[in-house]
């Protein structure tokens, strides 16, 4: 499978019910007579603000899942001397772990998470650079509750985006009891924001794009979100 991100592959060893093991790829245009340079490559912002590569791709979860990710090491490469660029503002900061899993939603029945893979890290001080060019990732899936797939029209086409998609139409769920309105639903003296999207998909709402809106993230209770 190729990676959204020029720098990776990934190749899925083994997927099941009950999790899935990827391994993960990784060269870097490292050269002594040219620059390094991170145009075009996906990445994160490691310690004083030097970009670095990372991996990030859909994984499908039965309901109510928890992830539980390990990763071992089968390939590692140092180098010395090295000046990295500036990541972009836009960067997420590295986390100083190898993976870590983000839950998205719902994607047409299936639950989404983001697997996200970090395989370098970078002293600034000794300007060195350890990249793991090969990586096993496992990803368990832990405490979900019993719940039957969607007996359908097959699977969404919507579903091939994920490293590990499902073989039908997602699992079923329990009908949610029907909330009354009125109380303090809609308070009318807090801000609201209508979102309209042109087409299925799994979209994330940025804390930039609310400032957009004139909202400030600081501001926002998160057990006040509708």
């Amino acid at each position: 499978v190729e990676s959204a991100h020029a720098a990776s592959q990934v190749k899925v060893v083994e997927a099941h019910e009950g999790g899935l093991v990827i391994d993960v790829f990784t060269s870097l245009p490292l050269h002594s007579d040219l620059p390094i340079t991170t145009k075009n490559m996906p990445h994160c912002r490691g310690d004083r603000g030097v970009a670095l590569p990372m991996v990030a791709e859909l994984v499908a979860a039965p309901p109510g899942s928890v992830l539980d990710v390990t990763v071992e090491s089968l390939s590692t490469r140092v180098w010395e001397g090295l000046v990295l660029p500036e990541a972009d503002a836009s960067a997420p900061a590295h986390p100083h772990r190898l993976a870590q899993t983000i839950e998205l939603g719902v994607l047409r029945g299936v639950d989404a998470h983001a697997l996200q893979v970090f395989p370098a890290d970078y002293d600034d001080r000794t300007q060195t650079l350890t990249l793991h060019d090969r990586l096993r990732v496992h990803v368990r899936f832990t405490s979900g509750h019993s719940s039957r797939p969607v007996r359908g029209g097959g699977p969404s086409s919507l579903h091939r985006a994920f490293l590990n998609p499902p073989g039908h139409d997602g699992w079923r769920t329990p009908t949610p009891a029907r909330r009354q309105v009125g109380g303090d639903w809609y308070d009318s003296s807090l801000p609201w924001v209508k979102i309209f999207v042109d087409a299925d998909g799994l979209y994330r709402i940025t804390a930039a794009r609310l400032r957009f809106f004139g909202i400030d993230p600081d501001d926002v209770d998160p057990a006040r979100l509708r």
